[in-house]
């Protein structure tokens, strides 16, 4: 785990047409000047860089986006290939979240691309809250309860891609983390989830237990990266408020009958997560120069 995260660089040297040279005037938003403007400053945390993150990372790297932070402890394995963009993986191969950090900057040496060699849920609120979107690519129900209450705490909108391979199914889900009544994904935790918080478990989008931590996963490529492509879509769309608001919701394609709904998400009264966020305070002199009542004084 790499406390500081890592920056990633690319050649920036090398002949590159400009990142906007093909966006588009986008129906019912703003200005294309402001779009572009809009995506040039976007700044995003993904946590996992496997078959679905790296697509993600691959995407948002091409519209030319201000800052990226890749976070995954893991490293490629033979079996990686069959669902990830990338060639056969051999020992001199980095870890996943470097390999996505170090793509990102071939593309984009411009941005700034961080990486940790560990999980995002792991790095500092100091370091996290400078992202303004947070991606959920792992299928790690553990880590998606830890980042749903980070980004809570932050207010920092969070995005959550997911697969079913046997079902054919992707879903991205948008808890935009507004205000203490918006939802979180815990907000959708039902009994089976809860029985297996703390034994590394992973579950399918549609909730229950379909594999241990340890085993591959169970899809075809395109599948992944249609999660990803899903995601990277619902975040110009969010980030640019685009058509009929996709904040607070649940995007999900069914493969089998070729059917996509929208499902709108809602807080859960009976969560046990805080749902309020953390609020910056202003403190007249070093901490370690404060009493405890000076803290509670300057905090109200």
């Amino acid at each position: 785990m790499l406390i500081n995260p890592k920056r990633a660089r690319g050649n920036p040297d090398a002949e590159r047409p400009a990142f906007d040279a093909r966006l588009p005037d986008f129906v019912r938003g703003p200005g294309q000047a402001e779009c572009r403007k809009r995506l040039s400053q976007l700044s995003v945390a993904i946590a996992g860089v496997g078959s679905v993150g790296l697509a993600g990372v691959d995407r948002l790297s091409r519209m030319g986006i201000a800052a990226l932070l890749c976070a995954d402890p893991a490293r490629f394995k033979p079996a990686s290939i069959l669902t990830h963009p990338i060639v056969v993986p051999s020992n001199l191969d980095p870890p996943k979240a470097c390999f996505g950090a170090r793509h990102a900057a071939r593309i984009n040496p411009q941005m700034d691309v961080r990486y940790v060699i560990g999980k995002l849920e792991d790095v500092s609120l100091s370091v996290l809250r400078k992202y303004e979107l947070m991606k959920v690519a792992t299928d790690n129900l553990d880590s998606v309860l830890v980042l749903g209450r980070q980004a809570r705490r932050l207010s920092i909108p969070l995005i959550r891609e997911a697969v079913e391979g046997q079902t054919l199914t992707a879903q991205v889900a948008i808890y935009s983390n507004s205000s203490e009544t918006s939802p979180c994904p815990v907000c959708g935790f039902g009994t089976w989830e809860w029985a297996s918080i703390g034994k590394d478990k992973r579950f399918s989008c549609a909730g229950g237990e379909t594999q241990s931590a340890r085993e591959l996963t169970m899809s075809i490529p395109s599948h992944c990266s249609l999660a990803a492509d899903l995601g990277v879509q619902q975040t110009v769309k969010f980030v640019l408020g685009l058509g009929k608001p996709v904040a607070d919701t649940m995007l999900s394609y069914f493969g089998y009958t070729n059917e996509l709904s929208v499902a709108q998400l809602r807080q859960n009264p009976n969560c046990p997560c805080d749902h309020r966020a953390y609020t910056q305070v202003i403190v007249p002199d070093k901490l370690g120069k404060l009493t405890m009542a000076d803290i509670l004084n300057a905090s109200g």
